[in-house]
Parts: structure tokens; C-alpha cells; sequence
């Protein structure tokens, strides 16, 4: 079962549906935050206050899957951003949500898994 439902999560992390805003996320290869997308993450949402202080939560979640790669490591840090969304300190981030319906989770959990690779990538640089 774990196996199968970590087919699913990656596929619907990987849905060529998610809508990425070009003022926030650069679709060069990889994937890389603006200087619009990074304000947005620190102003809008506060994320990077958020992140600082529960880092161990999101790192822990990569590291439990073993990342082998840069794109496992992608995949993983936008998958956990869905798992720990129901945390306490989400909250600022729902709801910005909520009154901001053109966004979603899944385009808001895609710009901070960037951000969290990237953080996660700078204290782990044996990952190719």
C-alpha cells in the first residue's frame, strides 16, 4: 500500500495542471523562485519566518524517503507541504488562501517546494 500511494502522490504532484505563475516561479531547469516569488513567500505568506522555525519538519519528511536525486528532492519537498498543511502554523497560509481564490494549495505548495529544495539542497550538496 505505501508503495502505491507514493505512485499517486508523486503523480499528482507531477500534474502538468498545476498552473505556475510566471512572476513567482522561473520554469527554466530547474525550477527557480523570482525575486516576485521569494517577496511573495515572505510577505504574502510569511513562509520563510514559518520554515525557519519548523525546518526540522519539512527536512524530516525528505529525509525519511531517502531522496537520491535534486528532482527526488523537488518532488518530496512540495509532497510535504501537503502532508504538514494541516500544522498550526499553516494557518497564515490558509488563510491567505481563502481570500484569494485564484490561488490554490497545489500552485502555493509547488512555490514553496521550491523554496524548501533549495534549502534543503544548501545543507545537503552530496545529492546530484
Amino acid at each position: 500500500i505505501k508503495c502505491n500511494l507514493k505512485v499517486v502522490s508523486d503523480v499528482m504532484i507531477n500534474s502538468p495542471y498545476i498552473e505556475i505563475d510566471p512572476e513567482k516561479l522561473q520554469s527554466y531547469s530547474p525550477m527557480q523562485l523570482t525575486e516576485k516569488g521569494l517577496d511573495f513567500l515572505k510577505e504574502k505568506l510569511n513562509f520563510v519566518e514559518i520554515f525557519e522555525n519548523h525546518k526540522k519538519d519539512f527536512f524530516a519528511i525528505i529525509d525519511e524517503e531517502k531522496p537520491k536525486s535534486k528532482y527526488d528532492v523537488e518532488t518530496i519537498a512540495t509532497k510535504s507541504v501537503i502532508y504538514l498543511f494541516d500544522k498550526d502554523y499553516f494557518q497564515p497560509i490558509k488563510n491567505y488562501i481563502y481570500n484569494n481564490a485564484k490561488e490554490s494549495l497545489n500552485t502555493i505548495a509547488a512555490i514553496i517546494g521550491v523554496y524548501v529544495r533549495d534549502r534543503y539542497l544548501e545543507t545537503h550538496q552530496e545529492i546530484k
